[in-house]
């Protein structure tokens, strides 16, 4: 009898930075956490279970005819986590991640 595969749950947000302000910010997320960074996505595990951080295409979003702001949409691929488990990285994924206002 196969074993039943393990629960995997998808989060995917848009975000008002580029690849570079990504990268840049990633370790502040991760701390001390060991990664792999292939092409547009970083693999990583918490507490044993893995997470895959895939980052879509650069673009551009157009708020008025001179305000243009980058956007990149973001997957976050969850292994094996309780829905607990993956609201707690959000909120410190969302925490990590948050620009201040001016």
């Amino acid at each position: 009898m196969e074993k039943d595969k393990k629960s995997i749950i998808i989060v995917e947000k848009e975000m008002g930075l580029t690849h570079k302000e990504f990268y840049h910010k990633i370790s502040r997320l991760l701390e001390n956490t060991t990664y792999l960074q292939i092409d547009n996505k970083i693999k990583f595990e918490i507490e044993g279970k893995k997470i895959d951080i895939i980052l879509g295409k650069e673009d551009i979003r157009i708020l008025s005819v001179s305000a243009r702001l980058p956007m990149t949409r973001v997957k976050i691929v969850f292994y094996g986590f309780e829905q607990i488990g993956v609201d707690k990285f959000v909120r410190r994924f969302n925490l990590r991640f948050l620009k201040g206002g001016g």
